[in-house]
């Protein structure tokens, strides 16, 4: 399996709301014309104080030119928002270092459809 999941995780800081959605249509938007990505939707609790991003690259290159696209795009999101993230999938070498700042928690694939 090459395709590599990824779910991130933001808790919005207090007051910060409208300058995380305004990053967050401009990630939305630059991730549109990726080639490699296969899924990138937001969705959040009623009130809008959480986020989760639900995405799918067709493999690990595709997630490292994703993280290239966004670039600053990313850390203007860290700065209103608390962050995990969640790697479904076997990320190449050179993915897992790249993402091992944010420390994310891994799940490697052994099987399915």
């Amino acid at each position: 399996m090459n395709t590599i999941q990824l779910v991130a995780r933001f808790a919005v800081h207090e007051g910060k709301l409208n300058e995380f959605k305004q990053v967050a249509e401009k990630c939305m938007e630059a991730t549109r014309k990726e080639e490699g990505n296969l899924q990138y939707d937001y969705f959040s609790n009623h009130d809008e104080s959480e986020f989760v991003v639900m995405e799918k690259y067709k493999d690990s290159d595709a997630v490292m030119a994703h993280m290239g696209n966004l670039g600053d795009l990313l850390g203007q999101l860290f700065a209103n928002a608390d962050f995990t993230l969640e790697v479904y999938g076997n990320p190449s070498e050179t993915l897992a270092n790249a993402a091992a700042g944010f420390k994310p928690k891994v799940y490697l694939h052994h099987g399915g459809k």
